[in-house]
């Protein structure tokens, strides 16, 4: 085994207290997190314009 097996095999309550304090953290991160029903999305859009002499509009696409 390796070592930190062997030091939580020997302190069960150490162990079991570390895991609760991981449970409690991760609980209080996660109602801290903000939540948007709707987030802001920034949406990056372009637009390309190329002429083609002769075509229509049907043609072109």
């Amino acid at each position: 085994m390796t070592k930190i097996t062997e030091f939580f095999m020997r302190r069960t309550t150490l162990f079991w207290s570390v895991v609760v304090g991981i449970i409690i953290a991760g609980a209080i991160a996660f109602a801290q997190m903000p939540k948007l029903e709707d987030p802001v999305v920034a949406v990056k859009q372009a637009m390309v314009a190329v002429p083609y002499p002769g075509a229509g509009a049907h043609e072109v696409s």
